[in-house]
């Protein structure tokens, strides 16, 4: 088999997909996680620390499942979560499987039989549960991936900025936008200061705007409980920033770091026509990620480039690298979806957000 997306240097286990044995990553956490570090295309989702996190938060439940050959050695991995969207509703109605990292395979025979191996092991079990499940790949194009295709995954086109930090810090402030930067300068003067740490206190008080802007904007929010939780089995690996003007809290994110990279996982704010905590709060996370070594700096997705985003826009002008992996989704029920996303349009009418 041609190398495909998640290609790296072959696995010396050759098994048939009827040896395969399959293990959550709570089962035998040291290898699971040995696996993913040596992956090309690890990121913090695949942890079996970030899969423990997920499944100890309300509205979530890890989904994670790797094949491990009759050598112990790991063959692929997949890390869905099930996020209820609307808990109180039935979850086969509401509810659908993310994987926030792309499966993790080699281009080996072995390998990609494991892989189909998994997928279909997670379509048995995840199908009367969750409408859809969307693959979110972070750093590797997803869209043409044959076994992803054979497996009934549809791609649709997804985009992203990623910034990169071997750039000195002079030359990150002189790519941004001339007039966000001025919104920065101008809000620093203003006395918008950004407080760092993942204490418990600041969790929560990063938590309130993420949950009124993402309200506002009639999405779905995680409870605060995902981040204590993540900050409990991943300790520093979480970085939260609340920016405070004149000693009020004005703007909140929670972010992630491993490895290579920094991930923008949630963030909110209040809306101001004088100041611009939010792009401070960003402006900050970009000199802090450099400083610690971090190789990118990545903005967690910009949505259709077909589709107007405000998002995309705000990103767009700290003039990261555009990139389009693009996304994959196997559909359940296209009649309940349909459905779903009638109900959902209908009800974002209502509000006002639309």
């Amino acid at each position: 088999m041609a190398p495909g997306p998640w290609s790296a240097k072959p696995s010396p286990m050759q098994p048939t997909h009827s040896s395969l044995k399959l293990i959550a990553p709570w089962d035998d956490p040291d290898r699971w996680d040995a696996f993913v570090r040596n992956h090309p295309s690890r990121s913090v989702f695949h942890l079996s620390a970030m899969c423990r996190a997920y499944n100890e938060s309300r509205r979530f439940a890890s989904l994670a499942v790797a094949a491990v050959d009759t050598g112990g050695e790991i063959q692929g991995l997949i890390a869905p979560v099930r996020v209820d969207v609307f808990p109180s509703m039935a979850k086969s109605f509401t509810s659908r499987a993310i994987m926030f990292g792309e499966p993790l395979c080699y281009s080996t025979e072995a390998s990609t039989a494991a892989m189909q191996t998994l997928l279909r092991h997670h379509e048995r079990n995840a199908k009367h549960d969750v409408l859809l499940t969307e693959v979110r790949s972070v750093s590797t194009a997803v869209a043409q991936c044959p076994i992803l295709a054979g497996a009934g995954y549809k791609a649709k086109q997804f985009c992203n900025f990623v910034v990169d930090l071997e750039l000195d810090e002079n030359s990150l402030w002189r790519r941004i936008g001339k007039q966000m930067r001025g919104n920065i300068a101008r809000s620093i003067r203003r006395d918008v200061r950004i407080e760092t740490g993942n204490s418990i206190e600041l969790c929560e008080r990063a938590h309130r705007f993420i949950k009124k802007s993402l309200r506002r904007s009639v999405v779905p929010f995680p409870g605060v409980d995902l981040f204590l939780n993540v900050r409990k089995h991943l300790n520093d690996v979480l970085q939260v920033r609340v920016a405070t003007h004149q000693g009020q809290d004005v703007a909140g994110s929670v972010s992630l770091g491993w490895d290579d990279r920094f991930y923008a996982w949630y963030g909110g704010t209040q809306r101001f026509k004088s100041i611009h905590p939010f792009a401070c709060i960003v402006w900050d996370e970009i000199k802090a990620a450099r400083e610690q070594g971090y190789r990118y700096y990545d903005f967690g997705g910009a949505g259709d480039p077909q589709q107007p985003y405000g998002p995309r826009e705000f990103k767009s002008r700290f003039h990261g690298n555009r990139v389009e992996y693009g996304r994959c989704v196997r559909v359940y029920s296209p009649r309940i979806l349909a459905l779903a996303e009638r109900g959902y349009r209908s009800f974002k009418h209502l509000t006002g957000a639309i």
